[in-house]
Parts: C-alpha cells; structure tokens; sequence
C-alpha cells in the first residue's frame, strides 16, 4: 500500500488490561510471605497502550477488542474515552473478566507477572466479519499478538481487503509456522530480538544480527521489517537498504531522585508520567 494514501484513521487491536503493581525489596520466594507499603493499579496491555498513545498525540483513534463489565472493564473503558479513544467497538463479555496482569517489581527492576487475558482471548475471527465497518480505507491496523491468532489473520485479511495499511507488533509471536498468506498481507511488522528470532531462526545481538533476521523476514513476505533491540536501537529494512535507529537519551530520565524508598521512588516516577500523560492529552484535545 502507497503510504501516502493513508488517512491517519487509526484501528488498534490487542489487549486491554489493568495492571496490579507492588513494589518491593526483594521478590518473595515460594512459600514466602513479605510485606510492603504499597499497591497501584495502571491501564495496561499493548493494544490499549498504543491506542491511547496514538490518541494523545493527535490520532484519530478507534478500538476493537472485547472486555467483560466488571470494574476494571468499566475503568479501562473510561480511561480510554478519556484519552480521545473510539471505544464503540469494544465489545463486551458478561460472564468474564477485564484482562488482569499481577505484577511485583523489586529493587533491581527485575519483576514477576501472572497474566490472565480475560475478555481479550474471547474476540472470535467471525466476529471480525461481524463488525468489517471499522476496517475503513485508507486506515491503519495496528494489531498486538495478545488475541486469539485467527482473530489476528481474520482482521489482517479484512484490513487489506479494506484498503487499509497493516503494522503488526507480534507479540507474543502466534504459534509457528504463519499462514502462508499472512507475511505479504503486513506492510509493516516490527518484533524486538526475541520475536525477531523466533519468526526467522536467526538469533539476534546486535545490528549485523538484526539486519539478517530483517531480510529473512523480507524474504518471507513481509513489506518493512523494524527490528527493535532495545537500549541499543531499531533496525529497518527499507527498499532492501538497512536503517539503523539509535536510541534517544531523555534528560529528564536521567535526573537522579533524592534519596527515598524504593517504592517511593517508584511511586514519583509514576506520578511524573502520568502527569505528562495528561498534559499531552489535553494538548491532543486542543488540536482537534
């Protein structure tokens, strides 16, 4: 698809989740019990992030996905629409649950997560020809790997068939090998190392690595790979030339804290996000 057709209507699809989060010295050991000074719930999950991401800052954005009518569905509902998120397509699920990722981070940043996906595993492929009307020409699919995979191919194969640009984030990676039209179906298909290996054989390290598994990637049908690889940067194979992306350095990350807590430092740095989160939400309001 010729780029400069798009229309910058944005559908996103993956998963929607509320994170649970507790912070603490050191991670528990089986059958150990710690106790710590704090718990905070986050929006989450992939799909939900780069929709609101591409909404604050300026997209027009829809989502379609499946939550339950739970607390948590109603919360990440609202937050979404809050955010400048089309939210008529998300459809809803009585019997289940919001997506729910528990998770407990340590002092050295290492962390543990038990993931249930609720409501998102419950969007069907028919489902994807039930509501074919957001797939609109010219759009763009950002679709995550977090859905059932036929649901993923059944809204990669209606995109195109709408005329939309295809972008898929596979993570995780749907189990192997793809169907054998799926790879020409994606425009743009953008793993980190791990996935990238997994989809390709080639075990990425580094740029040259990178560059490999791109081209494999290429090769099996994919229009423009964009290896990620971190802290060290992105790769991306455009017109069969290799661009690498080097990572940018935020100086207002790299300001140290006064001496606290660990979950206290967490805490600020929570808070300092979401305060620019909302600013950008407002500004994103403003433009429109």
């Amino acid at each position: 698809m010729n780029v400069k057709s798009v229309s910058g209507r944005i559908l996103c699809m993956g998963a929607i989740n509320m994170d649970l989060v507790m912070f603490m010295d050191a991670l528990p050991a089986p059958g150990q019990t710690f106790v710590t000074d704090n718990f905070s719930t986050f929006p989450g999950g992939k799909g939900g992030n780069q929709a609101v991401t591409a909404a604050v800052l300026g997209g027009e954005v829809s989502y379609f996905g499946k939550l339950a009518r739970d607390s948590f569905s109603e919360q990440l509902l609202a937050g979404m629409s809050a955010r400048g998120v089309d939210i008529r397509y998300v459809l809803r699920d009585a019997g289940s649950t919001a997506g729910i990722a528990m998770i407990w981070v340590d002092a050295r940043g290492q962390n543990s997560i038990v993931f249930n996906p609720g409501a998102n595993r419950l969007l069907l492929p028919e489902e994807v020809s039930e509501y074919a009307q957001c797939f609109t020409a010219g759009g763009i699919l950002l679709v995550t790997g977090e859905i059932l995979p036929d649901t993923i191919y059944a809204a990669i194969r209606q995109a195109k068939k709408s005329g939309m640009l295809v972008i898929v984030d596979p993570a995780p990676v749907p189990p192997l090998p793809l169907p054998d039209d799926i790879p020409a179906l994606v425009d743009i298909v953008k793993p980190n190392e791990t996935e990238a290996a997994l989809l390709t054989g080639i075990p990425v390290t580094d740029f040259a690595s990178a560059e490999q598994a791109a081209r494999r990637l290429h090769e099996m049908g994919f229009g423009v790979p964009i290896v990620t690889l971190g802290a060290q940067g992105a790769l991306a194979l455009i017109d069969g030339a290799a661009l690498r992306v080097m990572p940018f350095a935020s100086r207002r990350s790299m300001r140290p804290l006064p001496a606290m807590s660990f979950p206290e430092r967490w805490r600020r740095r929570w808070a300092t996000a979401s305060r620019w989160r909302t600013r950008w939400s407002s500004r994103a309001r403003q433009r429109r």
